[in-house]
């Protein structure tokens, strides 16, 4: 999974010559979830996280995708996948590598 993501992200990276590269030097960064399920994590600490409700995985990979492509299309190299724990919402996490992909 981790390869096939730093290969579209490493393809990514050979622009063709003059091709705009306006997200080159940029960190972006894609919350797939607020869900963990670690109580006591050292990252996050969830009694004072907002409680929201999240979007389905269909909803969320719509609106993200076009943010996404144009990141990657705009010469983004680095794009971390985020949130509570990431592998709580599978769908969102394979659904956003599939896009970066």
């Amino acid at each position: 999974m981790v390869d096939s993501m730093q290969k579209a992200i490493s393809s990514a990276e050979t622009q063709p010559e003059g091709k705009e590269t306006p997200y080159k030097d940029i960190q972006a960064e894609v919350n797939v979830t607020g869900m963990c399920s670690t109580a006591d994590c050292r990252f996050c600490v969830k009694e004072f996280s907002p409680i929201f409700h999240e979007a389905p995985p269909g909803p969320f990979l719509a609106k993200t995708e076009p943010s996404i492509r144009a990141f990657v299309q705009g010469g983004g190299t680095k794009l971390v996948i985020t949130g509570g724990e990431p592998t709580e919402a599978p769908q969102k996490l394979l659904g956003t590598i599939r896009i970066i992909n």
